[in-house]
């Protein structure tokens, strides 16, 4: 009797070994599509996936980053997510630890032109990257200077300028007119904004008067009036039908529209910079092959 008890003991014992053996085996920190937990069944997913990255410019040199991410299943031991942010193919910065909600945002003063990308930490293990954000922005053609973004409405037809790039209810940012100054700078002069409640029309005259049906709004930018090296025309046009002033910089017939003139000039984006990204190398020890690639 105490013979049989020995044995189903030892059987026990060994079943049981051999049970936690299978879990480490299945154990896999390098896997950044899916992990199977030491103690968790196998077959329970823990992974990140669609990890996006969008970068805003605020105002100026003010950027915010903009960080998602799906999580394929719940809770399993991990509480909380680490973003990380990488430039030109290097760790730029940790931005932040969330709990599991998949997003975060964060706001980086005088962000540097590169190529970005994100990558979201759980359990010790990065999973990604997201897609190449390039920018954020192109640098600008003169110290001080900032993006003149364009908003369209579609629905009154209104063409919005700003050097705040946000989102505006009821309109779509079209691109960047030029680029201006957000202070006083020497040989500049101010873009005054008004607003008409009535067509929904915004108007950017350079000089300061009383408009009979606009409201004086405050200073949109400044920019020069006349020439200078690396700058540009702005044509303005104006659409009787629905009020609305159009500048543009470049010179066309748009229908509709009635030119106007050169309402002033503004700084010309230069083309970017090249940008070195980092390249990896694999190396496939039973084939004997190297593999190169961009991505990690």
């Amino acid at each position: 009797m105490k013979k049989i008890v020995l044995i189903i003991s030892f059987l026990i014992i060994v079943l049981t070994s051999c049970k936690k053996e299978i879990i480490k085996e299945n154990f896999n920190p390098g896997n950044n599509s899916s992990k199977v937990i030491m103690g968790i069944a196998p077959g329970t997913i823990m992974a990140v996936n669609n990890i996006t990255l969008n970068i805003m410019n605020l105002d100026g040199n003010q950027y915010r980053i903009q960080g998602s991410a799906d999580l394929v299943t719940g809770h399993i031991g991990w509480s909380t997510l680490t973003w990380y942010l990488f430039k030109d193919g290097v760790l730029f910065q940790n931005i932040g630890t969330t709990e599991l909600s998949g997003f975060i945002e964060k706001d980086i003063p005088n962000l540097p032109y590169g190529n970005y990308f994100l990558m979201v930490g759980i359990g010790g293990v990065q999973n990604g990257p997201s897609n190449i954000f390039t920018g954020p922005i192109q640098p600008p053609p003169v110290p001080n200077s900032v993006p003149f973004f364009r908003y369209y409405n579609k629905g009154n037809g209104d063409h919005y300028y700003t050097t705040l790039e946000t989102n505006i209810q009821g309109y779509k940012k079209e691109g960047i007119l030029g680029y201006v100054f957000p202070n006083f700078e020497p040989g500049t002069i101010p873009i005054y904004r008004y607003y008409n409640s009535v067509s929904g029309d915004h108007y950017y005259p350079t000089s300061q008067s009383s408009i009979p049906g606009y409201t004086f709004e405050g200073i949109a930018g400044y920019v020069y009036d006349n020439q200078q090296p690396n700058s540009e025309p702005v044509y303005q046009y104006f659409n009787q039908g629905n009020g609305d002033h159009y500048l543009v910089s470049q010179y066309s017939s748009f229908s509709g529209y009635a030119y106007e003139g050169v309402a002033f000039y503004v700084l010309r984006q230069l083309p970017n910079p090249p940008v070195p990204i980092a390249v990896y190398e694999y190396y496939n020890g039973g084939l004997g092959d190297h593999f190169y690639t961009t991505q990690i």
